[in-house]
């Protein structure tokens, strides 16, 4: 990890999401880290210094279970809030890991230098409140997923949320990771990628992929 003095405001939207007479503030508060690929941020039960946002490159949300084995929760990229809930809810340790995929950055926010803040400023907190909503949202809509769409139903949102109803997307990690993020094997996510191309539902163009059709509830 490293620290950088060298963002410019104008490549983020972060300071645009708070009220201009409170950007002063955040902008002191925060602290710009760049991360090498598979550089760890935090761990699982670590104790909570604060939270991030991801200013470039993207980053992993995982566990570990009591087997050893990665679950991916989410694969962050720019403009995500990562552990605003943990600061709001005062908790002491962080639930999960967080990795960096690749080369990127991300901002800090300290929470002994965030909570007195928040407390004098309720408007930067309702900022913080409603940018949560997001991830709580993902989350309930993942495990819902997960528990009732079968894998190629799974690979087909994904291919949706990147955008992929309209022009050719590329995965943006790697398989493997794809299916961690999918709760799915290696080999069941080549079958399932096999038999969407085949019954065009997605069709494949230079490592690129787009929907053709959704498939029938």
């Amino acid at each position: 990890m490293e620290s950088s003095n060298n963002f410019k405001d104008s490549e983020s939207e972060l300071w645009n999401l708070f009220p201009e007479e409170y950007r002063t503030i955040i902008r002191k508060i925060s602290r710009p880290l760049v991360f090498q690929k598979g550089e760890i941020v935090f761990q699982e039960e670590e104790p909570f210094k604060g939270f991030y946002w991801v200013h470039f490159g993207k980053f992993k949300i995982y566990n570990i279970n009591y087997l050893g084995k990665e679950s991916i929760l989410r694969i962050v990229e720019p403009g995500h809030l990562i552990g605003a809930p943990l600061l709001l809810k005062q908790k002491k340790t962080y639930p999960v890991n967080l990795e960096a995929l690749e080369f990127g950055s991300l901002f800090f926010f300290d929470s002994k230098l965030t909570l007195p803040i928040l407390k004098d400023n309720p408007e930067i907190r309702n900022v913080l409140i409603n940018m949560s909503f997001d991830y709580l949202f993902f989350l309930k809509e993942k495990t819902t997923s997960l528990m009732q769409n079968s894998l190629n139903e799974r690979l087909m949102n994904y291919f949706a949320e990147k955008g992929a109803c309209d022009t050719f997307v590329s995965l943006g990690i790697h398989k493997n990771q794809l299916a961690l993020l999918l709760n799915a094997s290696p080999e069941a996510i080549s079958r399932s990628f096999r038999y969407l191309i085949d019954n065009q539902f997605i069709e494949e163009s230079n490592e690129k992929y787009r929907i053709i059709k959704f498939i029938d509830p």
